[in-house]
């Protein structure tokens, strides 16, 4: 998969969890555990891109009280999946946040 088609792919996988959210089907923290989820395998930029600004300020501060310290990742359990946050994952997204305006949080 190219880049272009990578974008619109995670687009469309956070236009479906935005429906969700929207719709009572998420509530916010399962919202961020999925979108983390997919940070896997997309761009926390493309994907946050997705989010409507009200909503990106909460993953945005969220994220950020929850993550930006310096405990390591075996100490955070996976909303929808066994086991501990993948270090990987957890690398990724301090650096995204380092990135991201404080006024966000």
């Amino acid at each position: 998969m190219d880049a272009v088609e990578e974008k619109i792919k995670s687009v469309k996988d956070v236009a479906t969890l935005v429906q969700g959210f929207e719709g009572g089907h998420l509530t916010a923290g399962e919202l961020v555990a999925k979108i983390l989820e997919l940070s896997d395998r997309h761009d926390l930029d493309a994907l946050t891109d997705g989010l409507p600004s009200p909503l990106r300020e909460e993953f945005v501060g969220s994220t950020r009280r929850l993550y930006d310290n310096d405990r390591p990742a075996e100490t955070f359990k996976c909303l929808h999946a066994e086991g501990h946050m993948p270090p990987a994952r957890l690398a990724r997204l301090r650096a995204w946040l380092v990135r991201q305006p404080k006024s966000a949080s």
